[in-house]
């Protein structure tokens, strides 16, 4: 299969079952209020893309379909070093 028929194969999904995928500039935010906020962080770096596709792969594989209103979060120990 190409990358472009996967690619669009992914995104007819993702707009079926409301998955939605990691945005670089997610941590926009973090980056401009505060110098150093990537220091706080357990893992003390902020995400690539591509660490996320084992969320992903799971998501859409047959070992995730009894899973419903779950949330993955693949946030390298942000959300729970933050308390948030």
């Amino acid at each position: 299969m190409y990358l472009k028929n996967a690619q669009l194969d992914v995104d007819t999904w993702i707009k079926e079952h409301g998955v939605r995928y990691f945005n670089e500039l997610t941590n926009m935010a973090q980056l401009t209020g505060e110098v150093g906020e990537a220091a706080r962080i357990i893992a003390c770096r902020f995400g690539n893309p591509d660490e996320l596709i084992g969320g992903l792969v799971w998501l859409l594989s047959d070992t995730s379909k009894f899973a419903t209103g779950s949330k993955v979060t693949l946030d390298g120990g942000f959300t729970i070093f933050r308390g948030v």
